[in-house]
């Protein structure tokens, strides 16, 4: 089994999935974080000079957004076949994009508090469509209670600690969102998934 690094900041990144990815799937790898302030060295090992960045064997293999599904594939969280794949793909892409006005750098380094408030904004004006394309996509495929074929993959892992986080600011957020705030309940309620959300909770307190 290769052995895995991953160099990140303190704040919400990539680096937050693929990290619960290794767990998931009990692998051991070290965890190295970084406050924005204390980067620099760490940021000139990165491609394009930014964390989070993936070693294997120590060597860097990944950085950013191809982190996740560069381990998911690897170890089995994305899919059966190539369709699978891309369909996780899609729906990461949509976890992405809907984030996208608070994954700017500049929002990710503000204290706490901050950060919250922007948040409550993106709860406002940017998720809601996000939600319907996600309940849509679960419905599809709601005899099978996951996004993409019968399995839990790094898609369903992702969405739901997402949506965990985001419930913790606005706990009425999915309250019309049946598909899935069930999906949420499910896979945030598997062991190593609870274990990890209690103990990254605890840090961020």
């Amino acid at each position: 089994m290769p052995s895995y690094k991953i160099v990140d900041y303190t704040y919400p990144t990539e680096g937050g999935l693929a990290r619960l990815i290794l767990t998931y799937q009990g692998i051991d790898f070290e965890s190295v974080r970084f406050d924005k302030e204390d980067a620099a060295e760490a940021e000139t090992t990165a491609p394009f000079g930014l964390l989070p960045i993936l070693e294997e064997d120590g060597q860097l293999v990944a950085a950013g957004q191809a982190l996740c599904p560069y381990l998911a594939i690897q170890l089995d969280l994305a899919g059966k076949n190539m369709k699978e794949q891309a369909m996780c793909g899609t729906i990461m892409s949509g976890l992405y994009e809907m984030f996208r006005n608070v994954r700017r750098e500049y929002i990710l380094s503000m204290p706490l508090e901050e950060r919250v408030e922007q948040v409550l904004k993106l709860v406002e004006e940017d998720i809601p469509k996000f939600l319907d394309y996600f309940e849509n996509l679960l419905k599809k495929n709601e005899e099978n209670g996951v996004f993409v074929g019968d399995q839990v993959t790094y898609c369903d892992l992702g969405v739901a600690i997402a949506l965990e986080a985001l419930c913790k600011v606005r706990p009425t957020l999915l309250d019309n969102f049946e598909h899935l705030r069930a999906h949420k309940e499910k896979i945030t309620s598997l062991p190593v998934v609870k274990d990890y959300l209690d103990q990254q909770f605890s840090i961020d307190q």
